[in-house]
């Protein structure tokens, strides 16, 4: 008898399984979605069969890891149907959002157990004190995935087809990748190691490509390395969790009047807000700040993870904030024009090539390093802005308020940034290391006096 088509093992894509290898535990491959509902008179018992009936029709819900012996292939998730979903959802009572965010910063910091099934839900009833315009006594449901599952915009649809009952057009985790027995694994080694003795000739001479396509100007070369900052050092304490809220069609109109985006006008906010507090705390950089930004790709590998880190300038020495704006739009077209380059592209494709033990064994020797050092790169922290959040749907008859991401840290960015939005608001939400910067109100300031300084700038010069 042929073996369901949900039953076959769905063999992950290079990309997706470098977050199973190269995670640790002081930076664990998570994403966090977050989704806040109107009061509701919950129970234990009822929170927990709607949620287990909502999800237990999605293909995810009831896979788990399976590693190949010595880890000569790619891992595979399995389906096991003796999952029950009861296990995986957590309700408790939190008094306020200091609390509800440091139960979230306390997720976002702790590795998934990959033997079960890589998701969670924790539920946290009566929250007061979020934000403008969210009622008290909320309803937050946090959503934990493991990143190997996909990237935020599948995450998202998770969470989409659970809050609206529409199961429908979801991005089930691994149906993009091939399909892998048994059998093929045991004689999968001997083409691994060729391809990947032919990958490292397709790489040079992708390289040359590279290096001509950038001589004749065809793409931007890379921004600048960025000046060091203290969110560029070593972790030293625990992540926690910041959150700021701005009118969608303000941030939209901002964007719009400088000839941008929306996500230009928050990078243009992050980085004005960011130089204006390393000020303060006494640790000014010699330049502009960066950022890393995750940029949508259609590679034509097929990983659930389909985003390439982009680099950004944001401009953040510049003082006029109409300037700045326009300079950061500049900035992300030519990266986003230089991340789309054939030969970038190809440069991508060869990850697929490096066989899985290979992979692996740069994951222990990461685990390895008594001293963590930090990674130099094109960006002092992470903005994200993933589209595909929900925008309506309901938790046991309660309206959603609102909806946001929640990034991880690791040594050397020890600060990222998560934009979401959900009916007519923006989210903008930062995970930072508790040790740099135990009060976060001071930063949630500086974001909401930016944005209104770049507010009041572009109305004017309009």
């Amino acid at each position: 008898m042929m073996m369901p088509e949900r039953d076959m093992p769905l063999r992950l894509a290079a990309r997706d399984a470098a977050n199973i290898y190269l995670e640790t535990d002081a930076s664990p491959a998570n994403i966090i979605d977050v989704y806040v509902f109107a009061p509701a008179v919950v129970e234990h018992a009822a929170v927990v069969e709607w949620l287990s009936e909502r999800v237990a029709v999605l293909p995810i819900a009831r896979r788990r890891l399976q590693r190949a012996a010595a880890d000569i292939d790619y891992p595979a998730w399995v389906t096991d149907d003796t999952v029950d979903m009861r296990d995986q959802i957590t309700v408790e009572a939190v008094a306020d959002w200091c609390d509800a965010r440091a139960r979230i910063g306390s997720l976002v910091g702790t590795p998934m157990d990959l033997t079960r099934p890589p998701w969670d839900a924790t539920v946290m009833t009566g929250v007061r004190g979020i934000g403008d315009g969210i009622p008290d006594g909320a309803t937050v449901v946090v959503l934990r995935f493991h990143h190997s599952v996909g990237d935020a915009v599948a995450t998202a649809a998770f969470g989409r087809a659970v809050f609206t009952g529409n199961v429908e057009g979801l991005r089930a985790s691994g149906q993009q990748t091939e399909m892998a027995g048994a059998v093929r694994l045991a004689f999968r080694l001997p083409c691994r190691a060729a391809q990947f003795a032919r990958s490292i000739g397709r790489a040079m001479i992708v390289a040359r490509r590279s290096a001509r396509a950038v001589a004749r100007g065809e793409f931007a070369t890379p921004p600048a390395t960025s000046p060091p900052s203290i969110f560029n050092r070593p972790l030293q304490g625990s992540p926690t969790v910041g959150l700021v809220h701005f009118d969608l069609t303000e941030v939209r109109d901002i964007g719009r009047m400088a000839g941008g985006t929306v996500n230009d006008a928050i990078l243009t906010v992050v980085g004005g807000a960011l130089a204006e507090l390393l000020d303060e705390l006494g640790n000014p950089v010699d330049g502009s700040l960066g950022a890393l930004m995750p940029i949508a790709m259609n590679d034509a590998v097929q990983n659930a993870n389909r985003f390439a880190l982009g680099s950004v300038v944001l401009h953040s020495d510049e003082r006029d904030p109409v300037e700045r704006l326009r300079r950061v739009q500049t900035s992300t077209a030519s990266e986003k024009a230089r991340q789309s380059h054939p030969a970038l592209e190809q440069q991508r494709s060869l990850a697929q090539l490096v066989p899985a033990f290979i992979t692996r064994r740069t994951g222990d020797r990461l685990r390895r390093r008594t001293e963590p050092v930090a990674k130099p790169g094109f960006g002092n922290t992470m903005v994200s802005n993933v589209p595909g959040g929900v925008s309506d749907g309901e938790f046991m008859g309660a309206r959603i308020v609102d909806r946001f991401g929640v990034l991880t840290i690791c040594h050397g960015e020890a600060l990222t940034h998560f934009v979401s939005s959900a009916g007519d608001r923006i989210s903008l939400s930062f995970t930072v290391d508790s040790a740099i910067m135990p009060t976060l109100g001071r930063y949630e300031g500086l974001l909401r006096s930016t944005f209104a300084r770049l507010a009041a700038a572009v109305h004017a010069a309009a």
